[in-house]
């Protein structure tokens, strides 16, 4: 399972009512009936997670997400789908940080070459 940090790092910066993870499970905020639901949605929601608990999980929050490699996974998931992006990372931290560091020095340089006009 990915770390907090992992998902705080590349958080979507969004939340819902309903967000289902890459791994296809459904999350929902079975709690909040200020949401302008769907006429029956949180009923099937609610029935879903009886019939199939391992699919649809109801929780008493806003969903969070965040989003890796242009996926878009579920805070806290039990699932592995993003464990490869941060194990990767982990792996390969000091060429990250050094890729990282020569990205830097080159738009720092281009920067130092740009002509602001006034």
């Amino acid at each position: 399972m990915t770390s907090e940090a992992f998902e705080m790092a590349f958080c979507s910066g969004t939340s819902g009512c309903v967000r289902t993870c890459e791994c296809g499970v459904t999350y929902f905020d079975e709690d909040d009936t200020t949401i302008d639901w769907e006429n029956g949605e949180l009923e099937g929601l609610k029935e879903n997670s009886k019939k199939n608990p391992e699919m649809f999980r109801g929780c008493d929050y806003s969903i969070p997400t965040f989003i890796v490699s242009g996926k878009e996974f579920v805070f806290g998931c039990q699932c592995d789908g993003a464990d490869m992006y941060e194990n990767f990372i982990n792996y390969h931290d000091t060429q990250i940080a050094e890729y990282l560091n020569k990205k830097a020095e080159s738009l720092r340089g281009k920067a130092d070459n740009i002509e602001v006009k006034k």
